[in-house]
């Protein structure tokens, strides 16, 4: 039970609440908070002090008088005094819309001789410490430009963490029958060259945090860096988490452990957050592939994806979904979406039959081909059976080219030690990668099928070019993690858009074309 020292506690607590959710009033709120508080405003987040309070208060006299969510009835249910000036309160509230009851944690500080509101969360942590808590709390504001729920009006990050746990996407999700994941800690995606890019508001939470107070092992660290000019037009944002000089996220322990996650009770920046997962949007609802670079997503260990949807729909509401208005079969060929759907699960039934990844991707370019003038093609059984014959050496030379482009992505290849399988022990893997990719639709969506298809093909090429330059002798884990790394999230697919723009290239003009990829398969 709450001390008898509670009352003005549940004095401020009774206000703050009124005055946000039953009637709406942006003067009387703001004067229930500390200056040092956070709050939202026209889509950024700032400090109380730090915002011209006229603007702030004419910004929020804007916002509509109802709210969602909308806590009503907060009572104080514990106070954990954090010392004489600073507690944290447990705070049972009734939410009007779903009617359902949650506990949050507001963290307050007494200001002068009055108790005032510094954070509020909807994730209540099992110990209530002031330090976690308040960490829990402040990471909220990583969800500002994530969250797309509609018509939601945020102005603190008690919003946003309640959108965040509750207002999940609802959207029917799918999935490869093969495909699995469960973390085994391995911390490859944490000590390997996996961006965290950083918007604006998880630079604030970065620099809102004291790190060596939370644990004297990040006292010192220097935490964000600006990329290059040219690599924020490819990122598409200007700041990064830095590492260490071993690569690794300064947030991994020594036992492959994330000390956000452990402190804050869950990742919280959100490439953090959604790995390893990708998310397409379609008619049918989201398709949910995994990212190569995981060694555990890749070999498709764990749990099937299917017995995970409330994670899945968690990492959802926070990721970046690929989207596609429209469907291509080849250049200018628009089809609906029933057509590109019969067509994508034929391809992936061909990518999934017993024969190796080259004969698979030749029979798919095969039937596709077909497919571009019969609606009605069949596939040609002797394709399986056909030789795919070598080009001339001066044909090899001429189309290497286009393999040579993406050269410059893999130059950290050349660092790392060789293994002792080759290529043809993983067509198992392959298998599975390259179904996911042409699932995952980053190569149908934007380019169509036809061309999506030579860039499935192209990447295969790129990989055996890969493996003959940096391990002939065999293929280390090191190097799978850093050619799908790059493959799927780092410079190759944004070379490949450039280039595919780019008239000087003919890469478009190639791509559009079937024999393209045949003639690669031939190289």
């Amino acid at each position: 039970m709450p001390p008898s020292s509670a009352n003005p506690i549940e004095s401020l607590i009774a206000q703050h609440f009124a005055h946000r959710y039953e009637c709406w009033n942006p003067d009387a709120y703001l004067d229930t908070l500390t200056p040092d508080a956070y709050v939202v405003c026209s889509g950024r987040v700032m400090r109380v002090s730090e915002s011209a309070s006229e603007t702030l208060r004419s910004e929020w006299s804007k916002l509509p008088s109802s709210q969602d969510p909308n806590f009503l009835s907060p009572s104080l249910e514990n106070w954990f005094p954090d010392d004489d000036n600073r507690g944290v309160a447990w705070v049972r509230v009734n939410e009007k819309s779903t009617q359902k009851s949650h506990r949050l944690a507001l963290g307050l500080i007494r200001v002068n001789t009055t108790w005032r509101v510094h954070w509020a969360t909807a994730q209540c942590l099992e110990t209530p410490d002031w330090t976690n808590q308040e960490l829990a709390a402040l990471a909220d504001m990583v969800s500002l430009h994530a969250l797309k729920y509609p018509g939601a009006h945020y102005v603190s990050l008690l919003e946003l963490g309640y959108g965040r746990m509750y207002h999940l996407p609802t959207q029917r999700l799918l999935a490869l029958p093969e495909s699995r994941f469960s973390c085994a800690g391995t911390g490859a995606c944490c000590s390997h060259e996996l961006t965290i890019g950083l918007d604006d508001a998880s630079q604030t939470f970065v620099q809102a945090i004291d790190w060596a107070r939370l644990d004297q092992r990040l006292a010192g660290k220097e935490w964000v860096e600006t990329l290059p000019a040219v690599a924020q037009k490819l990122a598409g944002f200007r700041h990064r988490l830095k590492r260490d000089p071993q690569g690794r996220c300064h947030f991994l322990t020594t036992d492959n452990r994330c000390l956000i996650h452990a402190l804050a009770g869950r990742a919280v920046f959100k490439p953090c957050h959604v790995f390893p997962y990708r998310f397409a949007w379609t008619p049918d609802g989201i398709c949910v592939t995994t990212h190569a670079m995981c060694p555990t997503a890749r070999r498709c260990q764990g749990l099937p994806l299917a017995a995970q949807e409330l994670d899945l729909r968690e990492r959802l509401a926070v990721a970046d979904v690929l989207h596609a208005d429209k469907y291509y079969l080849g250049v200018g060929q628009e089809i609906d979406w029933m057509t590109f759907k019969t067509i994508e699960g034929q391809l992936l039934d061909i990518l999934g039959g017993p024969e190796t990844i080259r004969r698979k991707l030749w029979v798919a370019m095969r039937w596709l081909n077909r497919r571009l003038s019969d609606p009605d093609a069949m596939i040609g059984a002797h394709w399986y059976e056909e030789a795919i014959q070598r080009h001339p050496w001066w044909v090899r030379l001429a189309f290497s080219r286009f393999g040579r482009m993406f050269d410059p992505c893999f130059k950290d290849l050349a660092g790392f030690s060789q293994g002792t399988r080759q290529l043809a022990d993983f067509e198992s893997e392959l298998t599975d990668v390259w179904r996911a990719l042409l699932f995952s639709k980053a190569t149908t969506y934007p380019y169509g099928l036809m061309a999506g298809l030579n860039y499935l093909i192209l990447t295969y090429q790129v990989l055996e070019r890969q493996v003959a330059r940096h391990a002939k002798r065999g293929i280390s884990e090191a190097f799978w993690r850093e050619f799908y790394a790059v493959v799927t999230s780092g410079t190759y697919p944004r070379i490949l858009a450039t280039c595919h723009r780019n008239p000087a290239t003919q890469l478009a003009r190639f791509a559009s074309d079937p024999t393209w990829g045949l003639t690669l398969l031939r190289l």
